[in-house]
């Protein structure tokens, strides 16, 4: 398996250095529930994430980022992506481990449970 990001890295939005950091410990559990609608979001496969579970975009790089969610929200897309990307990046075996079984879940789901029927 590859070495994912494990480092923090800075990113510089409105003149303010961000740390985009890996998830501690102690926020795994409300990570995972920020992540969970985001991840099942994603997985029909376009970024209406952005406009479909904004708040919790914006909780889950305040919890990350230790940035106050009030100033996130003032954000333009652009700049949220900015800090969004490298989030996804420093803590992909996160989101790997939360997306995936989502990801697999729904493929499940959509996948014919029998043999195909002719008609009569």
């Amino acid at each position: 398996m590859e070495n994912f990001v494990q480092e923090p890295i800075t990113v510089t939005v409105r003149d303010r250095d961000i740390s985009v950091k890996p998830i501690k410990v102690k926020h795994l559990a409300k990570a995972a529930r920020l992540v969970s609608p985001i991840a099942a979001d994603l997985s029909t496969g376009g970024l209406s994430s952005l406009v479909n579970y904004p708040d919790q975009i914006i909780e889950l790089i305040a919890l990350v980022c230790d940035l106050p969610p009030d100033w996130i929200g003032e954000l333009d897309a652009e700049e949220m992506l900015r800090i969004l990307t490298p989030l996804i990046q420093v803590n992909m075996d996160f989101f790997v481990h939360k997306m995936m079984p989502a990801l697999k879940e729904l493929t499940a789901s959509l996948s014919p449970v029998g043999p195909a029927s002719s008609p009569s």
